[in-house]
């Protein structure tokens, strides 16, 4: 399974205490004492019963058949989830713990067919199997090469979609969870965050605390956690802002330049998956396809992800337009409604963030 960029290093307690604390709006003093405190493994809970590695695996495997060559072959699959982490405003949802779409995607290892575990298999008509094994085998050699990562099985599951006609929602809407594999490697977990206006509330009543940070080791660890916050809400300027800080305080040792490129390259990953999927939701919009509620969800999620992929300006026009439009369907009007609001607070060409410290920077005691 895929982690976030902090999940494997060795200070990954002190992020999630800083974390933690930042998000409950606690003093900086607190910051820079909890980074002593919370090196005995003791870090602050973010709320509620986390997962824990010691306790049973909530992953287990099942058996499934291979439609092209008939092969039996095992596939894991998530047994709990829940959803402690929030959601989104592209509708991408959070667990605490494993992320229930690493785990909702199956690839046959025989034929590289991939869909849902729960459907898997179904809709593949007896006559297209051999063009759609001879079509998947192009990508054999590169999969053999490469680790299986559920972002690229969901990519080999919009491959499948779109060679057996499924449409281009269907494979907009692959494309679109294999940019949200991605970006949970760049934001871990952060507690209950529900869209935008509450990540860019949270962003703001953590501020002042953060620009009280004193030390170089708790400014390094803040502000990659404002980062994944900003990221989380969509705000391209103030994460970029907040990665750009580490050069304005001595290093701390914590390795956070060569975070800082793994952080922007998985960007640039992500939106490349983002761009993709709304090309195929353009084209589908295009053709006039689905309902007209189907449509306007559609071209709300074509308005979102060119936000997040920083076209403000298209964002708005795309997203004025579903808020005007009476087939809107009142839980995407809600969303979009929560999304404008916050588009006139955002940067539009730099960031809308005071982050200038507030103490010197000095070393940890």
């Amino acid at each position: 399974m895929e982690r976030s960029l902090f999940a494997s290093e060795a200070v990954v307690r002190v992020a999630q205490a800083a974390l933690v604390v930042l998000l409950l709006g606690l003093s900086s003093a607190g910051v820079d004492a909890q980074e002593a405190s919370s090196t005995d493994g003791t870090a602050a809970s973010g709320g509620g019963q986390e997962f824990s590695p010691m306790a049973a695996s909530p992953v287990t495997t099942t058996q499934l058949t291979d439609p092209i060559t008939g092969q039996l072959f095992e596939a894991e699959v998530l047994l709990v989830t829940n959803g402690r982490g929030g959601y989104d405003s592209d509708g991408c949802p959070y667990s605490q713990g494993p992320q229930p779409r690493a785990y909702a995607i199956a690839t046959s290892p025989y034929t590289l067919y991939s869909a849902p575990v729960e459907s898997y298999g179904k809709g593949v008509p007896a006559k297209a199997t051999g063009s759609l094994h001879q079509y998947l085998q192009q990508f054999a050699d590169k999969e053999a090469t490469s680790p299986l990562t559920p972002t690229r099985r969901y990519e080999l599951a919009a491959l499948a979609a779109e060679h057996l006609g499924e449409g281009p929602y269907a494979v907009g809407d692959y494309l679109l969870s294999a940019g949200w594999t991605v970006r949970d490697r760049i934001v871990g977990f952060l507690p209950a965050v529900q869209g935008a206006s509450d990540a860019w509330e949270k962003l703001q009543g953590v501020l002042p605390d953060y620009r009280a940070v004193a030390s170089p080791r708790g400014r390094t660890l803040a502000s990659f956690d404002l980062a994944r916050l900003s990221h989380r809400g969509g705000f391209g300027w103030e994460r970029d802002a907040l990665l750009a800080q580490l050069e304005s305080f001595p290093d701390a040792g914590l390795g956070a330049f060569s975070k800082r490129e793994e952080f922007r390259r998985l960007v640039r990953r992500e939106h490349e998956l983002l761009r993709a999927a709304r090309s195929r939701f353009e084209e589908g919009l295009g053709m006039g396809l689905g309902s007209s509620e189907d449509r306007s969800y559609r071209r709300y999620l074509v308005g979102e992800l060119s936000r997040r992929l920083g076209e403000l300006e298209r964002a708005g026009d795309e997203l004025r337009a579903v808020a005007n439009d009476t087939e809107t369907s009142a839980e995407v009007l809600g969303v979009v409604r929560d999304i404008l609001a916050v588009l006139q607070l955002q940067g539009a060409t730099a960031s809308a963030l005071d982050l200038s410290w507030t103490n010197e920077a000095k070393e940890a005691p």
